[in-house]
C-alpha cells in the first residue's frame, strides 16, 4: 500500500510528469481503488490508467465510477482481470451518462453479466465520447452483446 499512497500523493498534486499509470497484479482491492478514486477527483493530468489484476470488486468500481463523474482528463481506463460485477458496471453506466472525457473503457475478464452489459448499453445512447468498450471474458451472452452492438449503431 505504500506505493499506492505515493501514487495517490502524486495524483493529488497534479504531477505533470504523471500522465499514464499502469499497475498490474498488486491486489489493491476495494480499499486501494477507493484511495485511487479520491486522488482522481482532484487530478487534472492523468490521461491513461490501467489497473489490471488488482482484486478490485464492485465497491472499488463504485468509488472509481463516482470519481470519474467529475474527472475531465482521463481518456483511457482499463480495469481488466478484476472482480467487477453488475453493480460496478451499473455505476460506470451512470458515470458514462455525464462523463465527456473517457474514450476507452476496458472490463475484460471481470464478472459482468447481461444485466451490467445492458446498463452500459443504455449509457451509450447518451454518451458521445466513448469509442471503445471492451467486455470480452465476462459472462455476457449474445443478448447482452447484441444489445450493445445495436445500441451503439443508433
Amino acid at each position: 500500500m505504500t506505493t499506492l499512497r505515493t501514487i495517490c500523493t502524486h495524483l493529488r498534486k497534479n504531477d505533470k510528469k504523471m500522465t499514464s499509470l499502469r499497475q498490474w497484479g498488486n491486489y489493491i482491492g476495494n480499499a486501494g481503488a477507493t484511495a485511487l478514486a479520491d486522488a482522481l477527483k482532484k487530478n487534472t493530468t492523468l490521461t491513461s490508467l490501467s489497473f489490471l489484476d488488482n482484486g478490485i470488486g464492485d465497491g472499488g468500481g463504485l468509488a472509481l465510477a463516482h470519481a470519474l463523474k467529475t474527472n475531465t482528463t482521463l481518456k483511457t481506463l482499463s480495469l481488466s482481470g478484476n472482480n467487477i460485477g453488475d453493480i460496478g458496471a451499473k455505476a460506470f453506466a451512470e458515470m458514462l451518462k455525464t462523463n465527456t472525457a473517457l474514450t476507452s473503457l476496458g472490463f475484460n475478464y471481470n464478472k459482468i453479466t447481461d444485466e451490467g452489459a445492458q446498463a452500459l448499453s443504455d449509457a451509450l445512447k447518451t454518451n458521445t465520447t466513448l469509442r471503445e468498450l471492451v467486455l470480452w471474458g465476462n459472462t455476457v451472452v449474445s443478448t447482452g452483446n447484441d444489445r450493445i452492438y445495436t445500441d451503439s449503431l443508433l
